[in-house]
C-alpha cells in the first residue's frame, strides 16, 4: 500500500534532507527519529488511531524531536553569544540528541518484548492486544494446571506473572 500523497510529501522531505550535510548537532539523529515517525504514519495512515503502541511511540518520538530541537537551539545561541563555547555547546547538543535517539530506541525494544510476551507485533490495535491476554491468560491459569506435576505448575504461574504484568504495562500506556 502506498502513501498517500501528503505523507509521501513529508517522506521525501525527511528523506531529502536527511541526505544533507550535518549543519548542527543532533540534527542526524533528529532526522532519523523524524524519518522513522513519518514511515510509521505512513504505513498506518488512518488506521493509526486503532494502534495504540503505535501512535503511543509516535507521541513519545515527537517529544524527542522537540528536546532535540530546543537542544540544539540553545547551542546555537550560546556559541553565537559565546563564540568561545561554540565547541563545547556543540557537543554537549549533540549528546543530549545521542541519548534521546538512545531512549527512543529502549522504549521501542520495551514495547517490543512486552507484545512479544503475549504474542503480538508491534502495531497491533487494543482489540488484538486483550484478545492475545485471553488467550494466553487461558492457556497459562492455575487452574488449568491444577492437576500437572509441580514443576509446570510453578513455571505456568511464573508465566502468568509475566504475562499479567505486560498486559498490565499495556493498558497503562494506552490510557
Amino acid at each position: 500500500m502506498r502513501p498517500r500523497a501528503p505523507i509521501r510529501f513529508l517522506i521525501a522531505v525527511v528523506r531529502k534532507r536527511s541526505s544533507r550535510s550535518r549543519t548542527a548537532p543532533g540534527l542526524s539523529v533528529s532526522r532519523k527519529l523524524a524519518r522513522s515517525t513519518f514511515m510509521l504514519m505512513g504505513r498506518y495512515q488512518a488506521k493509526l488511531e486503532n494502534k495504540q503502541a503505535v501512535l503511543g511511540r509516535i507521541v513519545d518520538i515527537g517529544a524527542e524531536l522537540f528536546a532535540i530541537a530546543c537542544a540544539c537551539v540553545y547551542a546555537d545561541t550560546i556559541a553565537r553569544e559565546q563564540p568561545g563555547r561554540r565547541e563545547e555547546a556543540f557537543a554537549l547538543a549533540d549528546l543530549f540528541a545521542k541519548q534521546a535517539r538512545r531512549r527512543a530506541e529502549a522504549e521501542t525494544e520495551r514495547l517490543g518484548s512486552l507484545l512479544k510476551v503475549l504474542g503480538v507485533e508491534l502495531g497491533a490495535s487494543q482489540k488484538d492486544i486483550d484478545t492475545a491476554y485471553k488467550k494466553k491468560a487461558k492457556t497459562y491459569h492455575p487452574d488449568r494446571v491444577a492437576s500437572l506435576a509441580p514443576e509446570v505448575r510453578e513455571m505456568a504461574e511464573l508465566r502468568m506473572k509475566e504475562i499479567n504484568a505486560a498486559y498490565t504495562e499495556l493498558r497503562r500506556r494506552a490510557r
